[in-house]
C-alpha cells in the first residue's frame, strides 16, 4: 500500500483522537511524514482539552471509544467558542447513511471509513487544512478590512464634528459683526442723521442748492443705514432666535422677492409650530440663503 504523496500538503497541526494506539501511531506516522504536527488524545475529554489549550487546524476523531465517543465529543467541540471552527474529519467503521448523516450532523466537515486507505486521508486532510488556512486568511483580512472602516468612520465623525465646530465658529463670527454693525455703526449714524436733519432744518434761510445737497446727504445715510441693516439680518437674522426657521424663512424670502422682484414659494411642510437646536435652524437657513443668493449669481452671469 503507497503511504505517500508526489506533492507535500499545507502544513499545519492536527489532533489526532483514537482509543487504539496502534491506530494513533500509524496515522502519526504518515501524517508527520507529510509535515504536520501532531497531538495526541485517547479519549473523549482529552481531546477537548488539548483543542481548547493548543492552536489546532484539523482533528481526526474516531467515532466509536469508550467513555464519551466521537459524536458527542465533536458536539462539545463544535458548540465551544475556541474550538467551534476546527473541521473535525471522522474515522469511522459506521458506513451505513444513517451513521453518516448523524456525523455530519454533529458538526463534521469530512469522513473516513476504516480501515484507513491512506492516500485517501491524506488527501481529504490536505483539502481540509488548505480550507482552513483560507478561511483564517479570509478572517484576517475581514478583520482589516473591518479596522480600516472603523478608522475611516472615525475619521468622517472627526471631519463631521470639525466641520461643525468651523459652521459654530462662522456663525459666533457673523453674530459678533452684526452686533457691532447694529449697535455701534448703524446707531452712531442714525445718530448722525437726526443731527444732520436738526442743523438744517433750523436753517430756514439756507439757499436752496445747499438744501437739496443735505437733503441728499439725509437720503445717503438713510441709504447706507438700509443696507447696513440688510447687511445685519444677512449675518445674524435675529428673528430665528425669536421666532424659529419657519417664520424666519418667510421673512428672508419676502425680502428677497422684494429685493430681486423674484417670485417665491415658501412651504414649510412639518415645521409649522416646531422649534429645533440653533445648530439644525442655522444650518437650514444658511441652505436656504446661499441657494437664493446663488439663483441671483447664476441668472446674473447667463443674463451677461
Amino acid at each position: 500500500m503507497d503511504m505517500t504523496m508526489d506533492a507535500k500538503p499545507s502544513t499545519g497541526t492536527i489532533l489526532v483522537v483514537d482509543d487504539d494506539l496502534l491506530i494513533i501511531d500509524m496515522l502519526r506516522a504518515c501524517i508527520e511524514d507529510q509535515g504536520y504536527e501532531t497531538i495526541i488524545a485517547t479519549s473523549g475529554e482529552t481531546a477537548i482539552t488539548r483543542a481548547e489549550q493548543t492552536a489546532t487546524d484539523l482533528i481526526l476523531l474516531d467515532i466509536v471509544m469508550t467513555g464519551v465517543d466521537g459524536l458527542e465529543t465533536c458536539r462539545r467541540l463544535k458548540a465551544s467558542e475556541k474550538t467551534s471552527t476546527i473541521p473535525v474529519i471522522f474515522l469511522t467503521v459506521l458506513t451505513d447513511t444513517e451513521n453518516i448523516v448523524t456525523a455530519f450532523k454533529a458538526g463534521a466537515a469530512d469522513y473516513v471509513t476504516k480501515p484507513i486507505r491512506i492516500p485517501e486521508l491524506l488527501a481529504r486532510i490536505q483539502t481540509q487544512i488548505e480550507l482552513r488556512h483560507t478561511q483564517m486568511a479570509l478572517k484576517t483580512k475581514n478583520q482589516r478590512l473591518q479596522q480600516e472602516v472603523e478608522k475611516r468612520l472615525e475619521m468622517e465623525n472627526q471631519i463631521r464634528f470639525l466641520n461643525q465646530e468651523l459652521m459654530r465658529a462662522q456663525e459666533r463670527e457673523r453674530q459678533k459683526i452684526a452686533y457691532e454693525l447694529h449697535e455701534k455703526i448703524a446707531q452712531n449714524l442714525a445718530a448722525l442723521k437726526l443731527l444732520t436733519s436738526d442743523i438744517f432744518d433750523h436753517q430756514r434761510r439756507l439757499p436752496e442748492e445747499k438744501r437739496k445737497k443735505a437733503a441728499s446727504f439725509s437720503e445717503g445715510l438713510e441709504s447706507v443705514l438700509h443696507d447696513i441693516r440688510a447687511m445685519t439680518y444677512q449675518l445674524h437674522p435675529q428673528l430665528l432666535d425669536i421666532f424659529g426657521i419657519e417664520r424666519s424663512v418667510a421673512v428672508y424670502c419676502q425680502d428677497f422677492s422684494t429685493r430681486y422682484a423674484l417670485p417665491v414659494d415658501v412651504d414649510c411642510v412639518g415645521f409649522t409650530d416646531r422649534r429645533f437646536d440653533m445648530d439644525t435652524e442655522i444650518n437650514l437657513y444658511r441652505i436656504v440663503q446661499e441657494g437664493l443668493d446663488h439663483l441671483v449669481q447664476y441668472g446674473t452671469s447667463r443674463r451677461a
